[in-house]
């Protein structure tokens, strides 16, 4: 009998903790591209004049995370996106410089 709730109890807390992954699976790639090291303050202001919310250096997951970024998933990629090629164009320049 014991044996019976356990299993119930691990069978419950399972499908509770695969809805949770599941949930957070969309987010992963909008938080790969807002993780790119080479976003700038100038890239982290336009992202958050598109989503209406004033910018902060102290930002964090959390906060992040309340924001409902999956709504501006565009916006997120194509900032991202920019961020990296103005960083292999300036990469680019800098060789150009040296030579």
């Amino acid at each position: 009998m014991r044996s019976l709730s356990i299993f119930f109890f691990y069978t419950t807390v399972v499908k509770l903790l695969r809805q949770n992954i599941d949930d957070f699976r969309p987010s992963v790639s909008l938080l790969n591209a807002l993780c790119v090291p080479v976003m700038k303050p100038r890239h982290w202001k336009k992202l958050f004049t598109a989503l209406g919310k004033q910018w902060t250096a102290t930002l964090t997951l959390g906060q992040i995370m309340t924001m409902n970024l999956l709504q501006y998933a565009p916006q997120v990629m194509n900032i991202s996106a920019t961020a990296i090629g103005e960083y292999g164009l300036e990469t680019q320049l800098e060789k150009i410089k040296k030579i």
